[in-house]
């Protein structure tokens, strides 16, 4: 299922609302105390745990590929991470926070189970091509969806405005956890998932998208990659190569970087869903070709 669609399929008449319109985002809990107290958000910027440095993947490794972005969450970082989609509302409160060098993404069933996102849209932190990882521990259950994904910049600024552009929505779902299926590792890449915006043409996507494990995902951290090359892209789980499929015309774009911890409603939550959904996030690499 395309996550563009999923999210927005409710809500469409705000993502055509003009170019610009976003709201502010709003900072953290503790950004914001530092600053009422009078002292700067900044001087929160400390060590809560050392990670060792990046090594680089095996996957990439010898291929003249090098570090150009990462987030090692020693904390939430404002000037980097918006709080939601930017056709979104703002998140219910302590959805979103670091805790022991982790980001954790928290939908709650007391707050109506709601889709919880960070991006890096407003930060401008975009990327063409690269290898992208990160490390992740997500929970299972009926409903629960996390997700490491790439959206068209273009089109989040532009196309969904005009369809006239000829801009669509290129997305790549480097990975996407179906709480129903914790021993199923998926990942895609979406033609247009925004098709129901802007047509033609209509999505597509990989049709080797589930890889059965032998394992459950769920128990502890993994890390979830993707290779994106102008013609292919590859998906790794813990540097093991999943699957691989060409790419489309319209991946052939910059796109920025979503984390997420949402919910589907093909199966809904029920019952038995955990009260607290949670994505956590160790680190998050992007690597390139200098």
């Amino acid at each position: 299922m395309s996550r563009f669609f999923a999210a927005v399929s409710l809500t469409v008449a705000s993502l055509l609302a003009p170019s610009g319109a976003l709201e502010p985002f709003a900072v953290d809990d503790a950004s914001a105390r530092a600053v009422a107290a009078g002292g700067a958000a900044v001087a929160l910027e400390v060590e809560l745990l050392d990670k060792p440095p990046a090594r680089t993947p095996r996957p990439i490794r010898g291929d003249g590929y090098s570090v150009v972005f990462k987030d090692t969450f020693k904390k939430l970082r404002r000037r980097v991470w918006d709080n939601r989609e930017w056709w979104n509302t703002p998140p219910p409160r302590r959805s979103q926070f670091v805790r022991k060098g982790k980001l954790n993404l928290v939908s709650r069933r007391s707050q109506g189970y709601e889709n919880i996102t960070v991006t890096t849209f407003s930060s401008h932190k975009v990327f063409k091509f690269g290898y992208f990882e990160a490390r992740i521990k997500w929970t299972k259950g009926i409903g629960s969806w996390p997700a490491f994904w790439l959206m068209s910049n273009a089109w989040a600024r532009r196309g969904g405005n005009d369809c006239s552009l000829g801009i669509r929505a290129a997305e790549i779902d480097i990975f996407e956890g179906y709480g129903q299926y914790p021993r199923v590792f998926n990942g895609a890449i979406h033609r247009n998932s925004g098709d129901f915006i802007c047509s033609p043409p209509a999505d597509e996507f990989n049709s080797n998208s589930f890889q059965p494990q032998g394992f459950d995902l769920t128990r502890r951290f993994h890390t979830y990659a993707a290779r994106w090359t102008p013609t292919r892209v590859t998906w790794f789980l813990d540097q093991r190569r999943m699957m691989s499929w060409p790419t489309y015309g319209t991946t052939d774009t910059r796109m920025f970087i979503l984390l997420s911890m949402q919910v589907t409603d093909d199966p809904p939550t029920d019952s038995s869903t955990p009260n607290q959904l949670r994505t956590k996030f160790d680190w998050v690499r992007v690597w390139q070709k200098r």
